[in-house]
């Protein structure tokens, strides 16, 4: 799941980039962009952007359709942020709602630290985070890189700060190279930027006045630019399964004998970071190695149990089972009551979200 937001992250902030000369005077702009996952349509990103003597004010919308078999976990995601003239961080406020959730997110500077607050139901915690020169986040970081004149070739790397998910994480940078893109009929030409983080990759292309025209990450996702009217038509919810199985590895072509076949090493090439494919009781990583062009290669053994025979199950052909237990795993464990209790306890230590994920997957491996 841990996956899914960091991409999204991605895109929710990809457009916030205008270069300075839009901000001299005073004015404002309005941008949409559609988001697909492979091919689908799944969301919209609004944002409109003030500017005056005192600084800018960025609002920033985005709305994801999303669904589990019946249930709605559709994702909001607003967002103001305040910079100083400078394009610098004053200040931000964001409030999200997943399948929902509500968590509400305030931040202002004061001198080099960040001072946050996140509340919940039943939860509320303040913290600070300290911001270099080699620090950023996630809602400044384009719009300052693009204000600096981009240059083909021009790359470096730092730490990011993501609002949404109040984490750091390391990121790379580099222009690859110009691009001509078509856009209601008009040729645009646009920088080429990709961005790595956490084992995920993005590509972005934006133009020099800081408009961005396209976006896309290694795991699916793409965000193109719309009139508002074709980014706020979603025909049908994208469901959360299609999106969670994203991280699984799997074959590209039959396994021979796949009923006896119980371990299985998998050679992976290229793999853009040794963080990319997650670890667990499931599957291990047993080398990774680092090739010339910056990929990897990594090399997976997964395992698994060889089914049992229930003999006394053949004799139930024509009974019908609970529909309740033909549901996607996820959703019959979520309802589970000792592993929401788990969960609330494991919660209060404060750990990320994909740790806790991983620390609940390994209680139900091992106990039920």
């Amino acid at each position: 799941m841990m996956k899914l937001f960091l991409n999204l992250i991605f895109l929710i902030f990809a457009h916030i980039a205008h270069s300075q000369p839009l901000f001299e005077g005073v004015g404002e702009r309005e941008d949409w962009l559609g988001t697909y996952y492979k091919g689908k349509k799944m969301g919209f990103t609004k944002s409109k952007t003030r500017w005056g003597p005192e600084g800018i004010v960025m609002d920033s919308t985005v709305f994801f359709k999303i669904r589990s078999k019946s249930i709605d976990q559709s994702t909001i995601i607003k967002q103001k942020t305040r910079l100083s003239p400078d394009l610098k961080l004053s200040s931000f406020s964001l409030l999200q709602e997943i399948s929902g959730h509500r968590q509400q997110v305030e931040g202002k500077m004061e001198g080099n630290e960040l001072h946050y607050r996140t509340k919940s139901l039943g939860y509320d915690k303040k913290k600070t985070v300290k911001l270099t020169e080699k620090t950023a986040t996630s809602s400044t970081f384009l719009i300052n890189l693009v204000s600096e004149r981009l240059k083909v070739g021009q790359h470096g790397e730092l730490r990011l700060f993501m609002e949404p998910l109040q984490l750091m994480v390391d990121l790379e940078y580099k222009v690859l190279r110009q691009e001509t893109l078509q856009y209601e009929g008009k040729s645009r030409d646009t920088f080429v930027i990709r961005q790595r983080f956490s084992g995920m990759e993005s590509m972005i292309w934006v133009a020099h006045d800081g408009t961005v025209y396209r976006e896309s990450t290694n795991m699916g996702f793409e965000s193109f630019k719309e009139r508002p009217q074709v980014a706020q038509k979603i025909d049908e919810a994208i469901t959360l399964s299609s999106i969670i199985t994203m991280s699984l590895v799997k074959p590209n072509r039959p396994v021979p004998r796949p009923k006896n076949t119980y371990d299985l090493v998998y050679r992976i090439y290229p793999v853009s970071s040794p963080e990319v494919i997650p670890e667990d009781h499931r599957q291990k990583i047993i080398k990774v190695e680092k090739q010339e062009d910056g990929n990897y290669i990594t090399t997976l053994r997964i395992k698994s149990e060889p089914k049992k025979m229930d003999r006394t199950g053949q004799k139930k052909d024509e009974t019908e089972q609970d529909p309740k237990y033909l549901e996607e795993t996820a959703e019959v464990q979520s309802r589970h009551k000792m592993i929401q209790a788990l969960a609330r306890e494991l919660s209060a230590d404060g750990k990320s979200k994909w740790q806790l994920a991983k620390d609940i997957n390994l209680w139900v491996h091992l106990n039920l």
